[in-house]
């Protein structure tokens, strides 16, 4: 019997190993009716899918925002987690718990046979992390569900959902999903359920032909299957407060946007007046006037943050990359606006590049560097990127050096 999420957790594998595209398919098939008898009388939520490369996150979070000040149920599922394992489940304005966890690990334990134990335990990381969010959300009136780095071969995918959301998709994960933007969105398009919106696409040209090739071969297999692309991202005086009240950069518009089509289409009524504080940590969030840390970590992110976070002034930026990212094509992007880069070290992890390929490049770059400390100048503005370690490990030495 474990006693802790988070060593039960160091037993599973890499949650960025390859796709295993069958095994969660038969687990979950196995364990659900088990499940929905444990749980009884607790009905499934109407599930709403967010797939895509960037802001899928932020998208969650406003559209359960939103739906919880229309006085409905709703949690929230999101990948990855910054600090806890808990970041990733968020039920009705509020993080889990630790214990709530564990509690629902020992009541899928309690319902399973032998077999069924050994099952769980095949799970990958995130396969995981998708049983523990579907038990968790039984009984509420919605949940929103975030795939994980995959489209049609990602666990979410084996939930009941009612509508699926595209955010901006574009090239990342390119050693999972294919070598080009084509491949990528068409596995992301493959996921979509009954009825889907398409948010902004910075690439609609490159990838519409795949949106429509989809449809057509859901419905060539009787699939019945409808796509709406959303037009107009502009927002209201009362919408544009709630952003810039919340420190939120002018490109979450399209985020805010996608959301609110979403309910409108669940036909809930809307109370923008009603929202409670944007509260999903690292997506281009305003630390200090001069800091703001983003977890985004693939070009068009980049793209994002150097022209809308500091305007038309330059910055520093506090750095650093997984090995599998185009980094150089995100440093080439950064190059206009950057003052210099502070590299910040990452130790222990395998996925971090290794850091005499990323001097080698910036020295071709000629873009001035040095390796990250404190402090910080006030007269400077700092830009924190490049993934989700390295905004957590900067968040964790800023914190450190504030209470210092």
């Amino acid at each position: 019997m474990i006693t802790s999420i988070n060593d039960y957790l160091k037993q599973k594998e890499s949650e960025y190993r390859a796709f295993d595209k069958q095994r969660f398919v038969i687990i979950f098939n196995a364990l659900k009716p088990k499940i929905l008898k444990k749980f009884a009388p607790a009905k499934e939520p109407k599930m709403i899918h967010i797939v895509g490369t960037n802001g899928k996150g932020s998208t969650g979070r406003f559209l359960s925002l939103m739906i919880q000040a229309s006085q409905k149920q709703v949690g929230h599922f999101v990948s990855p987690h910054l600090f806890d394992f808990c970041d990733r489940f968020w039920i009705n304005g509020q993080i889990v718990s630790h214990n709530q966890l564990l509690h629902i690990h020992k009541q899928l334990e309690s319902i399973c046979d032998a077999e069924s134990v050994a099952y769980i335990h095949k799970m990958s990381y995130f396969e995981y992390a998708t049983t523990l969010a579907y038990c968790l959300f039984l009984g509420l009136d919605y949940a929103v569900i975030e795939a994980g780095l995959g489209g049609e071969f990602d666990s979410t995918t084996q939930l009941t959902r009612i509508l699926s959301l595209f955010t901006p998709i574009s090239l990342d994960h390119e050693e999972l999903l294919g070598n080009n933007i084509q491949d990528i969105a068409r596995t992301k398009v493959r996921s979509l359920c009954a009825y889907g919106i398409v948010g902004y696409q910075p690439f609609l040209n490159e990838i519409q032909e795949v949106f429509k090739e989809v449809i057509q071969e859901k419905n060539t297999n009787k699939i019945p299957a409808k796509l709406e692309f959303l037009q107009y991202f502009s927002l209201s005086t009362e919408e544009q407060i709630y952003l810039n009240s919340n420190n939120l950069p002018t490109y979450q518009q399209y985020n805010f946007a996608l959301a609110k089509a979403a309910l409108s289409y669940l036909k809930l009524p809307y109370h923008p007046d009603r929202m409670q504080k944007f509260d999903l940590q690292g997506r281009m969030q305003k630390i200090a006037e001069n800091l703001y840390v983003d977890v985004g970590h693939n070009p068009q992110a980049a793209e994002f943050a150097a022209t809308s976070v500091f305007k038309d002034k330059k910055f520093e930026l506090i750095y650093n990359s997984y090995r599998d990212k185009n980094f150089k094509q995100i440093l080439r992007i950064f190059k206009p606006f950057v003052i210099k880069i502070h590299i910040l070290i990452i130790e222990n992890n395998y996925r971090i590049l290794p850091i005499d390929e990323l001097v080698a490049y910036l020295k071709e770059l000629d873009i001035p560097f040095e390796f990250f400390s404190f402090p910080l100048r006030k007269e400077s503005r700092y830009l924190v990127f490049g993934s989700f370690s390295v905004v957590e490990k900067f968040l964790k030495y800023y914190e450190s050096e504030k209470n210092q």
